[in-house]
């Protein structure tokens, strides 16, 4: 707003989700999608969050991305993260927040995910900051 943009990741999202445009960051989308971390002996796995033998998705070294990206497991990951608790769809704030990423939506009970851990902090952060959020918006 002084001229001197600063890029803070988080801000950037919330001003583009305010703005009207979809988030680039997978935490602040609500549900999962697949980045490929790979690990040094060249398993793959579809979150840097979920480096766990039950989300291998493969390795590189037999696998190609594309047959990854379709595999079971691969489909699983993103299906259990579709879940959004019924108080963040009707909550003022759902399309910034998006219920957050999964990792703070777990545990999940009867595999569906719960309320994020992190609402009420969202909740007062966004009735603090929104409408600046919103002229930077309108700014840029």
């Amino acid at each position: 707003m002084r001229g001197k943009y600063v890029s803070i990741r988080n801000f950037d999202n919330y001003i583009n989700a305010i703005a009207g445009n979809p988030p680039e960051q997978c935490g602040m989308a609500g549900i999962c999608s697949r980045y490929f971390l790979i690990e040094a002996d060249g398993s793959v796995y579809p979150c840097d969050f979920y480096v766990l033998d039950e989300w291998t998705l493969g390795n590189i070294a037999t696998s190609s991305f594309a047959q990854m990206a379709k595999s079971d497991v691969s489909a699983k990951f993103v299906e259990t993260s579709l879940h959004v608790d019924v108080q963040c769809k009707q909550c003022k704030w759902y399309a910034l927040c998006r219920g957050g990423c999964r990792r703070y939506r777990e545990p999940a009970i009867n595999n569906t995910l719960s309320l994020n851990c992190n609402c009420t902090a969202f909740k007062a952060f966004f009735e603090y900051a929104y409408e600046r959020m919103l002229e930077i918006a309108k700014y840029v």
